[in-house]
């Protein structure tokens, strides 16, 4: 994880910290890919068969990657400084929430979708069920 983040060093930006960004993007990523799984599996999947099918879970994994991107672009930017504007934040902070939002957490969408899909009512239709 340190070679992913290793671009963000107290010198190029001002006020952050490595240990702050690190546990904030980690509660981020992990705080939205339960939530999106969760809503998938546990509500909409028990309540209609009608989103079982793969084009949804992408959609709700694309939902999940922009929660998180935006979560991530908001807090630790406009952490930085107080009465910021999108074109003063850092372009290391846009590749951290990149990196956040695109891979860390669709990974662990995915391994969250492979924990949680058997509380689902319609689980023998959801993508990605280890026990069809």
């Amino acid at each position: 994880m340190d070679n992913i983040y290793g671009w963000f060093t107290p010198e190029d930006i001002n006020l952050f910290s490595l240990s702050y960004g690190y546990m904030v993007g980690f509660i981020i990523f992990l705080f939205f890919s339960l939530l999106t799984t969760v809503i998938y599996y546990l509500i909409v999947g028990r309540s209609t068969d009608s989103y079982s099918k793969i084009e949804h879970w992408l959609l709700f994994a694309l939902l999940n990657s922009l929660l998180i991107f935006l979560a991530t672009l908001s807090i630790i930017g406009f952490k930085l400084k107080e009465n910021i504007a999108l074109e003063d934040i850092h372009i290391e902070i846009w590749i951290f929430s990149l990196i956040n939002a695109i891979g860390y957490g669709l990974v662990s969408y995915f391994i969250l979708s492979l924990i949680l899909n058997n509380f689902s009512t319609y689980n023998k239709y959801t993508p990605f069920n280890l026990f069809k």
